[in-house]
């Protein structure tokens, strides 16, 4: 390697979650990856001790330097047709540093396999009144709300110190400490920042409510509604999947507080499309026993229609409530 960039340096930073996913997706496709034994310093900055190293004197550099580089574009000397690969970090909202000076080659690390993170829970006082749940912009924070759905809980709308420990606004208070265990389980499972405290914190909150969630699925076009439904069932967030039928008997506030329409096609003549001369059922029979096990049908074909659409028309007017 005889060019910059000669590496690249993801620090320690306030999210460890976000960082963890991506040295982890780098390991999926073989990138070597090392973790600094000691803090090293390059040109005017230092770098604290465990700060996630990528060198590309390695097999794998190039790969490394077209995933994590920041794109300029457009760049007229070349032809860019996908640039969903590119300046990974800032697509992940993680801190990287493009490293043009050739010593970070040298820098000591030992090789990482994977990233597992374990959070903390801090324990102060030995009178506990809660526990606080910071957040640092973990995408886990959702996990760990609808995780433990039945543990009531707060959001601060301002943020407050437990300690030493700053709690941004958005950080959860919990104050019924009858489940703590699993709450404690949680925040170390999940990479979370926590810490007991003895008195509630003076700031202004709102109850952490978990809302009911459904996704809307046209028949015409469900491939890219998958990662949608992907995304939701790798962080815990428990949805109902539903189709027209489901839409069109109205109602929809009794049910749901969030609806979901993904991409796909709901242009007006898709939406008011008459069901086909001949139905296209999609439902378990001794012949198909696998049919129907979400979304069952007597007819895939046709659209929502007025119906469903005066059905979501109300439910984001919200007047028709359980």
């Amino acid at each position: 390697q005889h060019k910059a960039p000669f590496g690249f340096v993801v620090p320690v930073q306030r999210d460890m979650t976000k960082v963890a996913e991506f040295v982890n997706i780098l390991r999926i496709q073989r990138i070597e990856v090392g973790r600094a034994t000691a803090a090293f310093k390059i040109g005017a900055t230092t770098y604290p001790a465990g700060s996630y190293v990528i060198k590309r004197d390695q097999p794998y550099g190039r790969l490394a330097k077209n995933l994590i580089e920041k794109q300029l574009y457009p760049d007229q000397r070349i032809t860019t047709y996908d640039d969903s690969g590119w300046s990974m970090g800032m697509a992940m909202m993680v801190d990287v540093a493009e490293i043009a000076d050739s010593s970070i080659l040298t820098v000591a690390t030992t090789p990482v396999t994977t990233v597992t993170l374990k959070g903390t829970v801090k324990t102060g006082s030995a009178t506990n009144a809660g526990m606080a749940v910071a957040h640092f912009g973990s995408n886990n924070m959702i996990t760990f709300r609808y995780r433990l759905k039945d543990v009531p809980m707060q959001i601060a709308e301002k943020a407050f110190k437990v300690d030493s420990v700053e709690f941004p606004a958005g950080s959860f208070v919990i104050t019924d400490l009858s489940k703590a265990a699993a709450v404690r389980a949680a925040v170390e499972e999940l990479g979370l920042t926590a810490s007991t405290f003895s008195a509630v914190p003076a700031v202004a909150m709102h109850q952490a409510d978990l809302p009911r969630v459904a996704i809307y699925s046209a028949w015409t076009g469900t491939q890219n509604l998958g990662w949608y439904r992907l995304t939701f069932d790798k962080f815990g967030v428990p949805y109902d999947l539903i189709f027209k039928d489901q839409v069109k008997p109205g109602n929809l506030r009794a049910k749901y507080d969030v609806i979901l329409m993904a991409e796909q096609n709901l242009g007006k003549t898709a939406t008011l499309a008459p069901p086909a001369a001949k139905p296209q059922p999609y439902q378990k029979s001794d012949k198909y026993k696998f049919l129907g096990m979400y979304g069952e049908t007597p007819d895939m074909s046709g659209g929502f229609g007025q119906e469903g659409v005066d059905a979501f028309a109300k439910f984001l007017d919200g007047r028709v409530r359980a």
